[in-house]
């Protein structure tokens, strides 16, 4: 990537920006306008003057610059096997039973499959950071041993480093907390 790049005729939500005043551009209802310089891969504000000579620019035409999206809560050991349910309608238990006894079946490579492909579109759509939740000790399982998921999306979080951010966050049923070293232990191999 080249040490600086100008996007002409750029627009920010001024609503974004810590210090809208700091940041430059003129005042357009609530937009920042103006030729934005990217300094080593960050923004460094809107150009109050010439671009630097060695500056690539590119001219956006108006267009909003956003930050890109947030996936904030999902389920990716679980995306994708909807075709393979049964008995999913009705009400959230049925779906959860359907759900588990799938899961049962479901090793490391579908695992896999299924996230990378729930992966790739979110990355399609815009998502920077996804934030997936993994079961931990459904079914009656061990606190003391890793899901499948939790591995393979440890796995997929460095695959993907270079294009956003995935980030794993065990779900722990609440019966369990009753048992303090079991949870002591757990959330050392957590942290």
């Amino acid at each position: 990537m080249p040490a600086n790049i100008v996007l002409r005729n750029a627009a920010i939500p001024a609503a974004l920006l810590a210090d809208a005043a700091r940041f430059g551009g003129r005042v357009q209802g609530d937009l920042l306008i103006g030729d934005l310089l990217l300094r080593d891969g960050g923004l460094a504000g809107f150009l109050d003057g010439d671009a630097p000579a060695d500056a690539r620019p590119r001219d956006l035409r108006g267009r909003i610059l956003l930050p890109r999206l947030t996936e904030a809560h999902c389920h990716l050991d679980k995306c994708h096997s909807i075709f393979r349910l049964t008995g999913v309608g009705g009400d959230l238990m049925a779906a959860v039973e359907a759900q588990q006894a799938d899961a049962a079946s479901a090793g490391a490579d579908d695992i896999r499959q299924r996230a990378e492909r729930g992966l790739s579109e979110l990355h399609a759509a815009g998502c920077g950071l996804v934030r997936s939740h993994v079961d931990w000790g459904a079914d009656g399982g061990s606190l003391e041993t890793a899901p499948p998921a939790w591995e393979v999306f440890g796995e997929l979080a460095e695959d993907w480093a270079d294009r956003l951010i995935l980030q794993r966050a065990a779900l722990i049923s609440l019966e369990h907390f009753d048992r303090a070293e079991a949870c002591a232990a757990l959330a050392r191999r957590l942290a």
